[in-house]
């Protein structure tokens, strides 16, 4: 399992022991999940596999998982569900992009990770 996979259940574990507001709480839930969901697809999977940045970048949204989880701030959580989206979507465009090239029978320019 890629390592970027694994931090997010992190994620899920301390979101579990949280004592985050229950909507706030749903809704970073959900994206981790989605995320997740992203990370399965075969062409973002093989992109981030062993990739130092996004490992890092994954590393990161733990980190906050964590501090937003030990100790509520409303301004932290909504930054970090912001950040989840934007990493969320720019995985998928990334995925989307590499496949709508592959179709055009383009090669794929680069290792892009994230839009965020």
């Amino acid at each position: 399992m890629i390592k970027q996979y694994d931090l997010l259940n992190s994620c899920l574990r301390q979101l579990k022991s949280s004592k985050l507001p229950a909507l706030k709480k749903l809704k970073i839930e959900l994206l981790l999940i989605q995320t997740k969901q992203v990370l399965l697809k075969s062409v973002v999977e093989s992109r981030v596999t062993g990739d130092a940045a996004s490992e890092r970048e994954f590393l990161g949204i733990y980190d906050s998982v964590r501090r937003v989880c030990s100790c509520y701030c409303e301004a932290e959580t909504d930054l970090l569900i912001g950040h989840l989206e934007k990493v969320k979507e720019g995985l998928n465009q990334n995925s989307e992009a590499k496949r709508t090239s592959m179709w055009r029978g383009q090669k794929n320019s680069g290792r892009g990770l994230l839009n965020a």
